[in-house]
């Protein structure tokens, strides 16, 4: 949904720049640039999620694993 909408506002940003004077029309393609980039962005997850490592009886306790007790 993001991704469409950082699409529309390039697509419009360009519009206008085609009417706009040099100086504007630089500044407008750069922001239509910006969009693009937010656009694909958008599309792509945030951040990968990785599965939780199982804790086995081998790990349990053993040193530098942390646990509720060893925080803080």
């Amino acid at each position: 949904m993001e991704t469409q909408y950082f699409r529309e506002q390039a697509q419009r940003v360009r519009e206008i720049a085609d009417k706009a004077d040099t100086f504007t029309r630089k500044r407008l393609l750069s922001l239509a640039e910006h969009y693009d980039a937010r656009a694909l962005e958008s599309s792509r997850p945030l951040r990968q999620i990785k599965p939780a490592t199982p804790v086995t009886a081998a790990t349990f306790g053993k040193a530098g694993v942390s646990g509720p007790d060893k925080l803080g």
